[in-house]
């Protein structure tokens, strides 16, 4: 299921729409292979979300996305690397919503620079087999640390 909100008297609402949907769909296959609990989960299937927008839609990289560049999210990886399995709801909010220590949207940046790296390895992938992987192996195989 995906509830999609919308605010009609939001200036780009339609343009967002098919990306948005687009992004919560990927995100509701996924559920059917994997239970999203740590740190890692949610970064990468974030990534995966908007690796999935941008490869199907060909739109541009949502604000989220882009809020660090490459060697920002590699950094702040590396910073929170010791962290990815933590399941603590305090620490997701920082990472991907802000505070002192994190700047706003930060887990979204870092999961599309990963999976994106991890898409730059691969010869050939089809969406049906990525999804399927486990966060560990995307992460290993995106050479992002």
């Amino acid at each position: 299921t995906i509830l999609v909100f919308i605010n009609p008297s939001a200036r780009r609402w339609k343009t967002s729409l098919e990306s948005t949907i687009t992004h919560e769909y990927l995100h509701a296959i996924t559920r059917q292979y994997h239970k999203w609990e740590t740190l890692l989960d949610s970064v990468v299937f974030e990534g995966l979300a908007e690796n999935f927008v941008q490869d199907v839609l060909g739109n541009k990289l949502s604000l989220w996305s882009q809020t660090l560049d490459l060697k920002q999210s590699k950094a702040y990886l590396k910073k929170i690397k010791s962290k990815l399995n933590s399941k603590d709801i305090i620490l997701y909010k920082s990472l991907f919503f802000g505070n002192k220590d994190y700047p706003l949207w930060t887990g979204y940046s870092i999961g599309y620079h990963l999976v994106r790296s991890f898409l730059n390895t691969q010869s050939i992938y089809h969406w049906e087999q990525i999804i399927k992987l486990k966060p560990k192996t995307i992460l290993m195989k995106s050479k992002l640390i």
